[in-house]
């Protein structure tokens, strides 16, 4: 996974071991954190809660100018929408769409 900062937000690349990959970009207000080190430690518990898929998380790689806040319902929603896309993307390269 990558957390990307974009220019209204953030974006959420995953792939998987097949090498198919999909992006999600949502727009949310950039608001600089207090403490960098919990922020990222935040990111990585929210999007690493794969559980009920056939996913698993390896790594997180986060770019960025400097820490933000993030909302947990921010991050557990641009997780569940990543992994919902890449659902559907390796269900399409399967049948061959």
């Amino acid at each position: 996974m990558q957390l990307e900062e974009v220019l209204d937000g953030f974006m959420l690349s995953v792939a998987d071991e097949d090498g198919t990959k999909v992006s999600i970009s949502r727009k949310v207000e950039k608001v600089p954190a207090k403490k960098s080190l919990d922020v990222k430690e935040t990111i990585w518990r929210q999007l690493d809660k794969l559980g009920g898929t056939i996913f698993y998380c390896k790594e997180i790689n986060i770019v960025w100018s400097q820490a933000y806040f993030l909302p947990v319902s921010f991050l557990n929603d641009l997780r569940r929408d990543a992994v919902a896309k890449l659902e559907m993307e390796r269900i399409n390269n399967i049948r061959g769409f």
